[in-house]
């Protein structure tokens, strides 16, 4: 199941839950979602948007976006 949300704050939140036979099941769920936040392409995408990501590591991608190396420390802003 997946559920998407906007809060009053106008975040988006997306769950995702699964179950396996009426049971709790552990999976792995990924979200592939392309959201086109620049109207059209009429602007650069990037222009006004920030994007936060919860994490304390990231993988480190090759120039064919391919894991190279391992995982590094994310910023935390003070």
């Amino acid at each position: 199941q997946a559920v998407y949300s906007l809060t009053s704050g106008n975040e988006l939140e997306m769950l995702f839950e699964a179950e396996v036979a009426g049971k709790p099941s552990p999976v792995a769920l990924t979200n592939h979602a392309y959201w086109n936040l620049s109207g059209g392409l009429k602007r650069k995408v990037s222009a006004g948007h920030t994007l936060r990501v919860q994490a304390d590591k990231y993988l480190v991608l090759g120039e064919h976006m391919v894991r190279e190396g391992g995982r590094r420390p994310t910023a935390r802003p003070e």
